[in-house]
């Protein structure tokens, strides 16, 4: 994973994290249950981290709470994978139904966001699909996670939290997830150069740059035209 798509994908899960701690009710019992998860780390116990993130998964799905869902559900994965490199197998298809049923536009989205990138992180895993193949079905993902423009862009990720570090750009202005997820599509595909994913991008962000002017905004355009050199 370059780097530049490693910080967007920490970016991510900050925003998911804050989000979750905001809107829930009982948010003080998700933080002592993140706690337990740093402890178990730090001390190396891997089915003790694992454990944990499915009491908060249980807990947070019984609570229709995504963020929360998904965070666990990731930092699961990681472990899960560190004990079993199959596992992300089977974690990729349930996300892939997850992703498929979500019925919450925003969330659908960051979804898939999240879907594309664990096709990208592990093409290793499904030597049946060439990595063409695998390309072309995480662009068509993330293609689809920015199709609706609107309910991303009345999104502002200040919604999803307090986010003390957003990349050099967000000292120009705010980000909105529309915005963000166009970001980290550009982030994901940073280090390849065929054809067919540098019209991909293009195309996604000459969307970006026509919506945000058909909105009167200038902050978008601004980001919109400051990526056209990806080529």
């Amino acid at each position: 994973m370059n780097l530049k798509a490693f910080r967007t994908f920490l970016f991510l899960l900050t925003c998911l994290w804050y989000s979750s701690v905001s809107i829930a009710g009982k948010s003080d019992d998700y933080v002592k249950l993140w706690k337990k998860v740093s402890t178990y780390e730090l001390a190396d116990k891997p089915q003790s981290v694992i454990g944990t993130c499915n009491e908060i998964y249980a807990r947070a799905k019984a609570e229709n709470n995504n963020p929360q869902m998904l965070k666990a559900f990731v930092k699961r994965m990681d472990y899960r994978q560190r004990i079993e490199e199959d596992s992300a197998i089977v974690d990729i298809h349930q996300m892939e139904q997850w992703q498929l049923n979500e019925s919450q536009p925003v969330f659908k989205s960051i979804l898939g966001y999240f879907l594309a990138k664990s096709y990208m992180d592990h093409q290793s895993l499904f030597p049946e699909i060439k990595e063409d193949s695998m390309i072309r079905k995480s662009l068509r993902l993330i293609r689809s996670s920015t199709v609706n423009q609107r309910a991303l862009a009345e999104e502002s990720t200040k919604t999803w939290g307090d986010i003390i570090v957003q990349g050099r750009k967000s000292n120009y202005f705010a980000h909105d997830v529309y915005h963000l997820l166009v970001h980290s599509g550009i982030d994901l595909f940073d280090n390849y150069n065929q054809s067919y994913v540098r019209k991909g991008i293009k195309k996604m962000f000459h969307e970006a740059l026509l919506f945000y002017r058909s909105a009167n905004n200038r902050d978008g355009v601004f980001f919109a035209l400051g990526y056209f050199d990806f080529s």
